[in-house]
């Protein structure tokens, strides 16, 4: 999992500089902490965003973390 253990938990500020680097977009914090329950090894994770909130961007978050 790109460097990570499963159930270790990354800094924000790594979720935050990779969110940067591949996506050239800001993370919102509600992304980063779903992006950390999905890395500690979280099945069931629900957010609930607005339109144009960034939810397809959290998607993209957890696939770039896993290839």
């Amino acid at each position: 999992m790109a460097g990570f253990a499963l159930y270790a938990k990354p800094l924000v500020s790594t979720i935050w500089d990779k969110a940067q680097e591949c996506f050239k977009k800001q993370a919102g914090l509600w992304q980063i902490k779903g992006e950390i329950m999905f890395l500690k090894g979280n099945r069931d994770i629900v957010c609930i965003a607005d339109t144009s909130m960034g939810k397809i961007l959290f998607c993209s978050f957890i696939c770039s973390f896993c290839l």
